[in-house]
């Protein structure tokens, strides 16, 4: 039974030993672990500030830069630039309106040229944004009635209902008027 007592003291010594060699260890580490904590903490929260603080710095001293003689000549060059953009913007506005209420040229000139049969040909063509005045000379009578037909069946250019809507001459020359109807939003 010796024996059993013995190996419960020499435990009992490895422990202690143990014990007495990491104790020492333990409170240094702990010192350094809060040190470290207390030195991040603190680079945490005062860096930031200390970053804002050195940009303040910088765009006070650009400031002060800008407001030096060789950066006035620039300044008023960008106020004169500005204005200009406002009266481009202010002319870029109405010509779009305009484009929005008339059919392009080409548009109006390729619906002729697709509608106009054999036997007629486009002497004249006057064209603002809302009226169309064509000038056709035909081979035969019937020519007339097949370009007018063709003209009716689109759905922007209509004859005018005016009294003046259709003149003929003696040459076999006619002369159309046509209303353009409004451009349709894209």
């Amino acid at each position: 039974m010796k024996d059993i007592n013995l190996l419960l003291e020499e435990e009992k010594r490895i422990q202690q030993e143990g014990v007495t060699v990491n104790e020492p260890a333990r409170p240094a580490g702990k010192i350094i672990v809060t040190v470290l904590t207390a030195a991040l903490g603190l680079t945490t929260l005062i860096g930031p500030k200390l970053y804002a603080g050195s940009m303040e710095l910088k765009l006070a001293s650009v400031q002060e830069q800008l407001k030096s003689e060789k950066y006035q000549e620039v300044m008023s060059v960008k106020s004169q630039l500005v204005i200009e953009d406002k009266q481009l913007n202010d002319k870029k506005s109405i010509i779009e309106y305009i484009d929005e209420q008339a059919y392009p040229v080409n548009d109006i000139l390729n619906t002729i040229r697709n509608n106009t049969p054999k036997g007629c040909t486009i002497n004249d063509i006057q064209y603002d944004t809302h009226t169309l005045r064509l000038g056709v000379r035909v081979e035969e009578i019937y020519n007339v009635a097949e370009f007018l037909l063709n003209m009716d069946r689109l759905e922007n250019i209509r004859l005018s209902e005016n009294s003046n809507t259709i003149k003929m001459n003696a040459n076999g020359d006619y002369a159309f008027n046509f209303e353009v109807g409004q451009r349709e939003g894209e």
